[in-house]
């Protein structure tokens, strides 16, 4: 699985690369600015992101207005409208309002900072990445594999 790291904070982004490494291939950035042309240049290679975990508060280009324009690049490159990108915000944002709005937005989960690895796991078998729920007794287990 090859996902895409958004986050403006580099120790945060380290983080949720630590949690994801055995899951997938991760590739991080900064900003949204930055995450859109590693998004369309995904596309150009044909080998797109099945996951980006993206911050809502950044420099540049915030979480809300890089998903609106994720998924305008995907309405324009994809030709199965079902098969998007699944995008978790993850923001130390709690607010309703800030959650309704990621998931109008088209977000597939929505994570509060601090994040831990058994919160981001369990939201990846949500949206459907992992098939099975991992029992948090068996996540090293999961994760050595």
């Amino acid at each position: 699985m090859r996902i895409l790291i958004v986050e403006d904070d580099k120790d945060t982004s380290l983080l949720i690369s630590k949690f994801l490494q055995k899951t997938g291939d991760c590739e991080i950035v900064p900003n949204g600015e930055e995450a859109l042309k590693v998004y369309q240049r995904s596309f150009t290679e044909e080998e797109p992101f099945q996951l980006i975990c993206l911050d809502i508060m950044m420099p540049v280009l915030n979480g809300h207005e890089t998903l609106r324009k994720i998924r305008e690049i995907e309405s324009l490159e994809m030709e199965n409208a079902g098969q998007f990108t699944k995008v978790i915000m993850i923001s130390a944002l709690s607010d309703g309002d800030t959650i309704l709005q990621s998931f109008m937005e088209l977000c597939d989960g929505y994570v509060v900072k601090p994040i831990t690895r058994e919160c981001l796991l369990e939201k990846l078998t949500d949206i459907g990445l992992f098939e099975t729920e991992i029992d948090p007794l068996d996540l090293d287990e999961f994760l050595a594999n």
